[in-house]
């Protein structure tokens, strides 16, 4: 039977079953391995095939947290009175990502890909921002020019911020406290895309998301639903235009207490739709300067509408909300470099804004939503 010893070290469900699929695969291959013979007998194709990789990026962010301006001031200027969990607001990250993956066709008799991704994020100076990810990825050859692909993902605690609240079932007049905003989240997502003419690709997807915080803010859990779209034109040579459009429909709890609904409960209520737009230009070289092999340009364009329907003041932070956010991001990857290793790098701009009715006379929501955010990275891949 089939071993993997280096699958049996990675702690998680994930890996799990990425191993049991490895020997599912061995069992319904075993009458096609190969069998001892004689000289000139064909040589059959192996079971399964393996591959990995491993990647290592560093990051920097100079707003991690995503504060306004407003709140960077407070940070540097007024004493800490538990609203930051950070010690600066700007970061380097250290990205590791291992891939697994497993080819086989004994499963239907075409190529069934599967794959493990393990990825990390680690914070130099924020230990509190760490965080991991698992994905399991399925991909298998269509009925012609075109293929599936199945994608389950999670990623274990995320630390957001810190915000006002008190948990459930503490009385109204203790007073708020600040407090960590994590969230897990997980997702699966189902893709299909083909060749629609020699010049136009299509792309589908259905994904089904959950969201769920810590206790002290559980009324903010979502369940959401997203449906996006894509067209990449092969326009001149190695010139490729793809536009993406994905709607998303978020249902929140918004509650935290048993028998109370969202309308007749004391807690906000996150639920949104939301609107985004992406275009993006990917030019492939086979001779690039400094071997850059791929350069790529995207803008991206989200509009969030929130959607609940408490009275202005019992909500202030989400009736009538609208949020914008605009996205630039410039990347390039090269062909290996040293060995087989391969180079990438990039940059990011985002930019958010907020508007809605007053949170109070004299305040603006985007005071405490608006944010800039510039990250740049570089690292590199080894695949085996």
């Amino acid at each position: 039977m089939y071993d993997a010893p280096f699958l049996r070290t990675v702690r998680s469900p994930l890996a799990a079953v990425f191993a049991a699929l490895l020997v599912a695969a061995h069992a319904f291959g075993a009458d096609d391995a190969p069998k001892a013979s004689g000289a000139g007998s064909p040589k059959k194709d192996p079971a399964y095939r393996l591959s990995g990789g491993f990647a290592l990026r560093f990051e920097y962010d100079d707003n991690i947290i995503h504060y306004s301006d407003e709140d960077l001031e407070v940070f540097t200027t007024v004493p800490n009175i538990g609203k930051f969990s950070i010690t600066q607001a700007g970061d380097w990250i250290v990205r590791p990502r291992l891939d697994l993956t497993a080819v086989t066709q004994a499963v239907t008799g075409r190529d069934l890909e599967a794959q493990l991704r393990l990825t990390s994020w680690r914070y130099v100076e924020n230990s509190a921002k760490n965080n991991e990810s698992y994905q399991l990825r399925l991909k298998h050859l269509g009925f012609g020019k075109d293929n599936f692909q199945f994608t389950i993902y999670h990623a274990p605690a995320s630390y957001i911020r810190n915000f006002l609240d008190r948990p459930p079932y503490v009385s109204r007049v203790v007073p708020l406290q600040y407090q960590d905003f994590s969230y897990t989240s997980t997702s699966m997502t189902l893709a299909y895309w083909r060749r629609l003419t020699k010049k136009f690709d299509g792309k589908l997807e259905a994904k089904r998301g959950w969201r769920f915080f810590n206790r002290a803010f559980m009324e903010n859990d979502t369940w959401e639903w997203r449906y996006l779209g894509a067209v990449t034109w092969r326009a001149i040579g190695p010139l490729r235009l793809t536009a993406t459009y994905d709607y998303t429909d978020a249902k929140g709890r918004a509650a935290d207490s048993v028998g109370e609904g969202a309308l007749g409960s004391d807690d906000s209520d996150p639920s949104y739709v939301r609107d985004s737009y992406e275009l993006s230009f990917d030019l492939y070289m086979k001779k690039g300067l400094l071997r850059v092999n791929q350069a790529s340009l995207s803008f991206g364009h989200q509009i969030f509408f929130f959607t609940s329907e408490k009275p202005l003041y019992d909500d202030p932070l989400h009736v009538g909300r609208k949020d914008k956010v605009y996205r630039v991001e410039a990347a390039c990857s090269t062909r290996p470099v040293v060995g087989p290793a391969s180079l990438e790098g990039g940059y990011r701009y985002t930019e958010r804004t907020s508007t809605a009715p007053e949170v109070a006379v004299g305040e603006d929501i985007g005071e405490e939503k608006d944010y800039t955010d510039n990250r740049f990275w570089i690292g590199f891949e080894i695949p085996f």
